[in-house]
Formats: C-alpha cells, sequence, structure tokens
C-alpha cells in the first residue's frame, strides 16, 4: 500500500490469520485474489488485445491492491528455474464449484521477490491470468486495517502432476447452495482433499495472504445467478409471507364476521328464549290467578257452611237438654209405674238422635276445620307459586329488555359454570300444574263436604223434630201404656247390660290387640334403626328397606284403627252405661211416673226450635 504518489511502498507487520477463520490449517488451500488468478495465454496462442501486459498488471496490483471474487489455490514445490508452470499443476476453485483451468488456457507465472522483512508473509505469491472465456466475479471490497501491499509478485513455482487431487468442496444438503461460502471448508470436509494436503509434505504450502479485509470481501462474492437466485427467493417469500398474511387476513376477518353473527344469534335466541318463558309464565300466572280466585270463593262458601252448622250443633244443646230432662224425671216414679214405656222410649231415641246429629255434626265440622286447613294450604301453594313467578317474570322481564347498550351489565366470571337451578322444563310446570291439580281437588272435597253438611243438616233438622213430635204423642198415651212401659223397661235393660258386657270384652281384646302390636312394631323400627348404622355405600335403600317401612306404616295403621276402635268403643260404653242408668232409674220412679210425665215433662216440651235455626240460620 502507498503512502503518497512518490513514497516507496512501506512493509507493515501483520499478525497471522488463525487457521480457523476457515476451518482449514496452513497446509490448506488459501484465498488468491482474482486478479493474481489471472494468466497469460500460452505464446502459442491466439493474440488478445484486451489483455493488460505484464508491467501494467504489476503496477495495478501495487497502486489498487487486490480485486475481484475469490478462487482456491493449491501450488507445487518452487523450482530454481523461475520459467513458468503448467496448467495441470492448479487447481481453481471458483465461486461454489471447483473448476480446472480449461485446455486451451496456457498460465504464465510472475514472480516478485521474497522481502526479508516481512518473514511471516507467503514466500512466493501465484498470479495466475484467466483466459478470455472465464468471467472476473465481483468488485473489490479493501477495509482501512488491510496492510500495505508489495509491489512485487511472489517468485515463480513449479507444478507437478500429483498437486491435481479431488478437492471438490462437499455440499451440505442442508447450506444454501446459492451461497459461496458453502464450498470454502473443502479440506476438513473431503477426506481426499485433508489427506492431500497432510501427506504431501513435499509440496511447498500455501500461507494465508495477510489481508483480512481481501479475505472478507471474498467470503462475501456472489455470481449474479445467486444474486437473482437471491432477489427471487426474496420476493417468492415475500409474495408468500404476503400472501399468508392476506390469508390470516381474510380469514380472520371471516372468522370475526362469522363469529359476530354467532354471537348476534345466540343473544336473538337467548332473547328469544326468554320471551317464550315469559309467555309460559304469563300463562302460569293467569292460571293460578284463576284458581286462586275459585279457591278464595271456595273457602268463603266453606266457611259460610261451617258457621251454619256450628249454629246448627248449637241450637240442638236445647232438645238435648229437655230430652234429658224429662229422663231424669221419669226416673222419679215409683213402684209399680216406674216402667220404661213408650215415652221413656221415644226420650231415649230421642237422646240419641240428637247425640247422633251432634256426633255427626261435629264430625263435619272436624273435616270442615281439616278441609278449610287444606284448601289455606293449597292457596298458600298457590299464591307462593305466584308470588315465584311474578318474582321470575320480573327478572325474566328485565333480562329480555337487557341490550349490548343497557346500563347494569357487567362481567360475572364463572357464573356459567354454575346451575342453582332446582328444576327443569317439565318439572317446573308440572309443579306449578301440581299445584292447580291439588286446588282442584280440595275444591272439589270441598264442595262435597258443603253438599254434606247441606244434607246433615236437613236431615238432622228433620230427624229431631220427628222425634221430637213422637216423644209428644208417647207422653200423652203414657197411663194406658205404663204396663207396656214397664215390660219395655225391663227388655231395655237387659239388653243394655249385656251390650254393655259384650263392649267391655270387646274393649279388652282391642287393648290386647293393641300390646300385642307393641313388639312387632318394636322389631320393625329395631331393624331399621340398624339398618341406618351400615357404612358408606352399604347404605342402600333396598327391597328390605323397603319392606321394614311397610311394615312400621301397617303395623302403626294398625294400631291407629284399633285405637280408634277402642275409643268408639268406649263411647259406646259410655253411652250404654248412660242407658243403663237412665232405665234402673225409670224403674225405680215408677211411682211417680204420671207427676213427672204430666207436669214436668209436658211443661218443658213445649218449647223447640224451629226447623230454619235447626239447619244454622238465624
Amino acid at each position: 500500500m502507498y503512502r503518497g504518489d512518490n513514497s516507496k511502498p512501506v512493509t507493515q507487520q501483520q499478525p497471522p490469520i488463525s487457521n480457523d477463520l476457515r476451518g482449514g490449517s496452513w497446509d490448506s488451500p488459501i484465498w488468491t485474489p482474482p486478479h493474481y488468478l489471472r494468466a497469460q495465454k500460452n505464446a502459442a496462442g491466439p493474440f488478445n488485445p484486451f489483455k493488460p501486459s505484464e508491467s501494467e498488471e504489476r503496477a495495478s496490483v501495487a497502486r489498487f491492491g487486490p480485486r475481484g471474487n475469490c478462487g482456491v489455490v493449491t501450488r507445487a514445490p518452487r523450482q530454481e528455474d523461475n520459467s513458468g508452470i503448467t496448467a495441470a499443476s492448479w487447481k481453481i476453485v471458483h465461486g461454489a464449484a471447483a473448476l480446472k483451468p480449461p485446455p486451451s488456457a496456457n498460465l504464465q507465472v510472475q514472480t516478485t521477490e521474497r522481502r526479508p522483512a516481512d518473514r511471516r508473509s507467503s514466500d512466493h505469491l501465484v498470479a495466475l491470468r484467466e483466459d478470455s472465456e472465464m468471467e472476473l466475479i465481483g468488485s473489490t471490497l479493501t477495509a482501512t486495517y488491510a496492510r500495505p501491499k508489495t509491489s512485487h509478485f511472489l517468485p515463480a513455482i513449479s507444478t507437478m502432476a500429483s498437486s491435481y487431487r479431488n478437492t471438490h468442496p462437499a455440499v451440505n444438503p442442508a447450506a444454501n447452495l446459492w451461497r459461496t461460502n458453502s464450498y470454502y471448508k473443502s479440506g476438513g470436509a473431503v477426506p481426499t482433499s485433508a489427506s492431500m494436503q497432510r501427506d504431501n509434505l513435499d509440496l511447498v504450502r500455501a500461507h494465508t495472504m495477510f489481508y483480512p479485509s481481501n479475505r472478507t470481501a471474498m467470503s462475501t462474492r456472489y455470481t449474479p445467478d445467486d444474486w437473482h437466485k437471491s432477489n427471487q427467493s426474496n420476493y417468492w417469500e415475500s409474495e408468500s409471507s404476503r400472501k399468508s398474511a392476506e390469508r390470516l387476513r381474510r380469514d380472520t376477518i371471516r372468522l370475526m364476521q362469522d363469529k359476530e353473527q354467532l354471537t348476534r344469534r345466540s343473544q336473538e335466541t337467548s332473547s328469544k328464549n326468554i320471551g317464550e318463558r315469559l309467555n309460559d309464565i304469563v300463562f302460569w300466572r293467569s292460571e293460578l290467578t284463576h284458581e286462586i280466585d275459585n279457591m278464595v270463593t271456595e273457602i268463603a262458601s266453606l266457611n259460610e257452611v261451617k258457621r251454619r252448622l256450628e249454629r246448627a250443633l248449637a241450637e240442638t244443646t236445647g232438645p238435648l237438654q229437655v230430652s234429658q230432662e224429662c229422663l231424669y224425671h221419669r226416673e222419679k216414679r215409683m213402684s209399680i209405674d216406674l216402667v220404661h214405656d213408650d215415652v221413656e222410649k221415644d226420650l231415649i231415641k230421642e237422646v240419641e238422635a240428637i247425640k247422633s246429629c251432634q256426633e255427626r255434626m261435629r264430625r263435619h265440622l272436624d273435616r270442615a276445620v281439616a278441609q278449610l286447613a287444606s284448601n289455606r294450604a293449597a292457596q298458600h301453594e298457590l299464591e307462593r307459586d305466584m308470588s315465584d313467578k311474578v318474582s321470575a317474570q320480573r327478572i325474566d322481564d328485565r333480562c329480555h329488555h337487557l341490550r349490548n347498550t343497557s346500563d347494569g351489565i357487567g362481567y360475572y366470571r364463572g357464573v356459567e359454570r354454575l346451575d342453582p337451578s332446582l328444576s327443569l322444563p317439565n318439572s317446573w310446570s308440572k309443579f306449578s300444574d301440581d299445584n292447580i291439580l291439588l286446588s282442584q281437588s280440595e275444591r272439589a272435597a270441598s264442595h262435597k263436604l258443603r253438599d254434606e253438611i247441606e244434607i246433615l243438616l236437613n236431615s238432622t233438622s228433620n230427624e229431631m223434630w220427628n222425634q221430637f213430635s213422637n216423644v209428644n204423642v208417647a207422653f200423652t198415651n203414657r197411663i194406658s201404656e205404663t204396663a207396656d212401659a214397664k215390660n219395655s223397661l225391663q227388655t231395655h235393660l237387659a239388653k243394655t247390660l249385656q251390650e254393655i258386657f259384650q263392649t267391655e270384652m270387646l274393649i279388652e281384646s282391642l287393648k290386647k290387640a293393641l300390646r300385642d302390636k307393641e313388639c312387632p312394631l318394636k322389631v320393625a323400627q329395631t331393624r331399621l334403626e340398624e339398618r341406618t348404622r351400615r357404612p358408606n355405600i352399604e347404605l342402600c335403600r333396598d327391597n328390605p328397606h323397603h319392606r321394614l317401612v311397610g311394615e312400621v306404616r301397617e303395623i302403626e295403621d294398625t294400631i291407629h284403627k284399633l285405637r280408634e276402635r277402642l275409643m268408639e268403643a268406649e263411647n259406646t260404653l259410655q253411652m250404654l252405661l248412660k242407658t243403663k242408668v237412665t232405665l234402673e232409674h225409670d224403674l225405680s220412679i215408677k211411682a211417680n211416673s204420671l207427676f213427672l210425665d204430666q207436669e214436668k215433662c209436658m211443661s218443658m216440651r213445649k218449647s223447640f226450635p224451629s226447623m230454619p235455626r235447626l239447619v244454622g240460620y238465624t
């Protein structure tokens, strides 16, 4: 490198380049600028007017430095005569392929003297001139840190036939084939080349040129085809990327549109479902409202009948008391007149009729009270269902009117994973339907009970009034019937005593039957209690469990029925005992019977409730 036009070249010490720059050793092929590789043709060859002369080439190298693309040169041992070299002693690796010199190329060696000041530089530098058919690739890229260039060529070296070895670079399929640096490490990649470089120790070693900028420039040189291929590859990659991006954009836009339509349809479907749900709620609300109105009317009607029944029951207290007083007075009869006559019979019948009517009235009154409770319970269920439906309708109506622009909407994370529902559409409608059916059945039972109460009031009033008339007729014929009354009284007394005995025996049998049912009930309940201690999955509701539950219920039902019969038997016994006392008392007051029948009894029987009062009207 020159520092001026008139100054002579200055040699600068350059550190050697590391062997691992290209993966080879000092015996590996070196990289040489292409204008050193240009060779002159033989003197016998044709004249080339475009070929520079030797002096022009030397001046160009000294002035401008190395230029052009790179080649790999392997040189043979140096000869003393420096006369020239043959084409067979060189191997040129140009770009991406190892090219041998063409047969028509004549090579001439130009040398320069070795400078003693630079011991680490190459002893020889071979400059080859390509023929006119070979193309100079690339342009010179020099770095600012390049060392000064020498003004002389290396001395000539001779070649030998053994230098032509297989030095073709190995092609890596995974590498980019259009890059020239994919073919540089031929010595380490091809065993033939590596062994040739190590075995032929008699060859003169070619040292690497101390031009880092030139090595960098040579490693980045490509052919025009590589340039076009790189551009085409970039175009293809760009077009592929654009197409991929465009396809992604189209697919994404289509996806967004589809999802938007799906979301809108889903929201419309949800709104439609909520609207249908509102229609269902309105329908069931109307049904519930109608049923509640009917139930309220029925409860009012039953209450009215119940009040009439209570008044009718209260009206029976006076006639019963009169009949009982007559019986009590007639028991004061003494001696032979103490007989059980028709008057006594009619009085007893009257008492029994009144008591029977009272019992039936009380029973129907209890049924009315229970029916009212059932009606109110059904009404309560209807009203609670109605209240729930009103709340649900208000909520669903608010949800039905919610839009994307509505106020009060927000995120509720995980709410779709919750399932607080207690019913399904079928069970939901069935719940209201069951409530309505229950209410209808209760209304039907209530209506039937009202009819029964009406019939009862009419029948009891007629029965008591007829019995009252019969007693009065009996009192009129009391004297003539005194004897017959006594016999009848004796007969009734005997029958009463027999019935009392049988009733007592029946009561004892019922008590024994109740005691006998205690142990089976204990066994069944003990079995059920023991089976509740079964662990984990063994606590199964199996057939034995159902059978035990049924057994307990059957025994309890049996006990309940037996207790009812026992109560009825005790009531009957009490009634029979009372009749017995009455008959015995009538027999004891036979003597005073006429006074009692005429003065006491008939005076009390002058007043009796009218028919409207007996049926509950005021």
